[in-house]
């Protein structure tokens, strides 16, 4: 990727394939920090199903304690609704 700005395009051009230690290793230094920036961005971003399908193409790539607070996170969301519908017989939150 070299000297080329890091755009959007090629942060979903990167996604397109299974990601690897080895395909982000090939990366530039700035690359990879612009990688992991839209990366977190996406995480912070997307909900429901949009997040899932991300979830899935950056999990072989990502760090334990980023693999924890997403659990973390999405246990607590899935116990919040249920406790809310419990008690309010249904409520919509975002997760």
């Amino acid at each position: 990727m070299g000297l080329q700005k890091f755009t959007e395009k090629k942060f979903e051009k990167l996604l397109e394939n299974k990601l690897s230690d080895k395909v982000m290793d090939e990366l530039s230094e700035d690359d990879h920090k612009n990688f992991l920036d839209h990366m977190k961005n996406k995480l912070n971003k997307l909900e429901g199903e949009e997040f899932d399908k991300f979830w899935e193409k950056i999990q072989p790539i990502t760090g334990q304690s980023t693999k924890n607070q997403i659990y973390e996170r999405k246990g607590f969301s899935k116990s919040f609704l249920l406790r809310c519908k419990r008690r309010h017989k249904g409520c919509k939150i975002i997760p």
